[in-house]
This record gives structure tokens, C-alpha cells and sequence, in this order.
């Protein structure tokens, strides 16, 4: 029975281990999750995200690199 729920949680993040891998807050990592329709799933208090899609929005905002300083246009 161990090697199956250990399968099945290896699918899922807690939102806080979702906050901690993207570098956000948790605020902000539930927005994203609610914005792009994250499968999600509560037990009791905690709130589980899918794993590889936390992984995927990761590599995207890798890819798409840092924004730089925010600039004022010119007057």
C-alpha cells in the first residue's frame, strides 16, 4: 500500500512546495493555479496542485526570461 500512495502523491505539490520551487508567494502561486485552471485538489486544509504542471508553467517562465526594470515612457 506504501508504494501506491507514494505513486499517486509523487503526481501532486502542496501549495507550499509549488511556492517554493516557482520562487513566489503562495499568494501568488494560487493565482497562477486558478488562472490557468490547474487541476487542484484539497484534503481537509491543504491544497494539492498537479506536479507536472507546476514543472511545465516553470520551464515556460524560464524560457521567456526576466523582465527587466520597469521604465517610465518618456514625457
Amino acid at each position: 500500500m506504501s508504494a501506491v500512495r507514494e505513486l499517486i502523491l509523487d503526481n501532486w505539490m502542496t501549495l507550499d512546495e509549488a511556492s517554493d520551487y516557482l520562487r513566489i508567494t503562495r499568494q501568488a502561486t494560487g493565482q497562477v493555479a486558478v488562472r490557468l485552471g490547474w487541476t487542484r485538489c484539497r484534503i481537509a486544509h491543504v491544497i494539492l496542485v498537479s506536479r507536472s504542471e507546476v514543472e511545465q508553467y516553470r520551464r515556460t517562465r524560464q524560457r521567456s526570461g526576466p523582465r527587466g526594470p520597469r521604465t517610465r515612457p518618456p514625457a
